[in-house]
């Protein structure tokens, strides 16, 4: 009788066993460029990688991944590109900081990105081959099927008409279903570059709508989830700024083709030690900002006492020599500027750290006069002058010249002048970094 009880026990753990199966995933999320940092950073989730991940593990970013960093910013991402193939990424989302760079640099960006592109609910007006709106990949005999999702807000960081056309988050992931569907996938991933909270719902009232599935790989709100039930799926957010890297066990059964169930564990990363393979990467990013920090100007600040006076000044200046001012333009005491300060490219970029230019619009007196109150309602007693008021009294239309930011609609600041702007023809001039750096030339002469 004991023999017998061994055998049948032995026996089903053996058909336990051959039904059992596992999937794991990686992902990283808001990374925003930070390659070493006391805590994190992209070479310090290497040496984690390198040590626990196995090859046939998924490697998942969720977007924002180079805005952040001085040298990515200013070189259109392209200092970050080696360092992003050498992690063996297999999947990258695009996040809402990623156009801070400008649609036409994120194209060239993405062009020589050797990592497959996932985007359900934007693409660019040219298509790119190596971006889609989902994958299918197979793991120990085992579909998974991953959907990619950019910012809910996407369409509202870009000038309308340019570039790129938008669909709303819910008919993108609905229509991605249903092509998954037909490829009869097993597991279904959502990565989506958002958070549980956003404009008009939640991810609760967002999953309700699709039960399908199974897994949610959030980022963009820097709320870090090691891992919950949300409206049946299982939800993770990587940790921001490199801080962590999140591993994701599926485990499934090959028998029933199902789930049976699902961990995760965040990999923190500011005890690990920096792998001796990102030390070139380590390096070049500390080149760049000592250059960025040593390409010094002549002191042009002793002139004014402080430096809010310096922000009144440089706003008018802008509004009236330059033609616009943006948001960063306010931000000048965060660059570390007093009146001891030399200026320099670093400063700059900190004043400007979003790709951002001036831009030209034919606009009646009425809809002139709703933009000046959206911005009113939006801006502090300085930032009133974002728009250049070029109206004279008796003409029916004038031109406004303000920033992309204001008519691209500036991620739900500005609705009615993303309104207005659409189907008409917009002018834009030299970027509002390299208008700032000829005004401190100029001053200097």
């Amino acid at each position: 009788m004991c023999k017998k009880v061994i055998i049948f026990l032995l026996l089903l753990c053996y058909l336990l066993a051959v039904g059992a199966a596992e999937v794991v995933l990686w992902a990283t999320s808001d990374v925003h460029g930070v390659i070493n940092s006391p805590k994190g950073g992209l070479a310090k989730i290497f040496s984690v990688l390198e040590a626990k991940r196995k090859p046939e593990d998924l490697l998942i970013d969720v977007g924002d991944f180079f805005q952040g960093s001085y040298s990515a910013n200013t070189s259109g991402g392209m200092s970050l590109l080696n360092i992003f193939h050498s992690m063996g990424y297999d999947f990258c989302v695009p996040g809402n900081h990623e156009m801070d760079i400008g649609m036409k640099k994120l194209r060239e960006f993405y062009t020589l990105l050797k990592v497959p592109l996932l985007c359900a609910n934007w693409k660019f007006v040219k298509a790119l081959p190596n971006m889609k709106s989902h994958a299918v990949v197979v793991r120990n005999n085992i579909r998974i099927g991953i959907i990619g999702v950019g910012d809910r807000e996407s369409r509202t960081r870009v000038l309308p008409g340019r570039e790129a056309v938008f669909m709303k988050e819910e008919k993108a992931i609905a229509q991605s279903l249903a092509a998954l569907r037909k490829e009869k996938v097993d597991i279904i991933v959502l990565v989506r570059h958002g958070g549980i909270y956003f404009s008009g719902g939640t991810l609760y009232s967002l999953l309700k709508l699709f039960p399908e599935i199974d897994v949610v790989i959030g980022g963009h709100s820097h709320q870090t989830e090691r891992g919950r039930k949300i409206a049946g799926a299982y939800y993770i957010h990587p940790a921001p700024y490199g801080q962590g890297v999140s591993e994701v066990r599926i485990a499934f059964n090959e028998r029933t083709r199902k789930i049976e169930r699902i961990s995760s564990f965040l990999h923190e990363t500011e005890s690990v030690k920096t792998s001796v393979k990102m030390k070139k990467y380590i390096d070049a990013e500390r080149r760049a900002a000592f250059y960025g920090n040593v390409e010094t100007a002549k002191n042009v600040l002793l002139q004014y006492k402080s430096v809010e006076d310096l922000q009144k000044y440089l706003t008018l200046k802008a509004v009236a020599e330059l033609g616009s001012a943006d948001a960063e333009l306010f931000f000048i005491d965060k660059a570390g500027i007093d009146r001891k300060t030399k200026i320099n490219d670093y400063m700059i970029y900190r004043m400007f750290p979003y790709e951002n230019n001036v831009v030209q619009i034919k606009v009646s007196y009425k809809e002139y006069q709703s933009i000046l109150a959206e911005c009113r309602k939006y801006c502090d007693k300085y930032k009133v002058a974002l728009i250049n008021e070029l109206h004279k009294s008796g003409k029916k239309y004038i031109i406004l010249r303000t920033s992309s930011f204001i008519l691209s609609g500036g991620g739900r600041n500005f609705p009615e002048a993303r309104r207005i702007a659409e189907n008409r023809k917009i002018t834009e001039f030299a970027s509002l970094r390299q208008l700032v750096k000829q005004y401190f030339m100029q001053l200097q002469e």
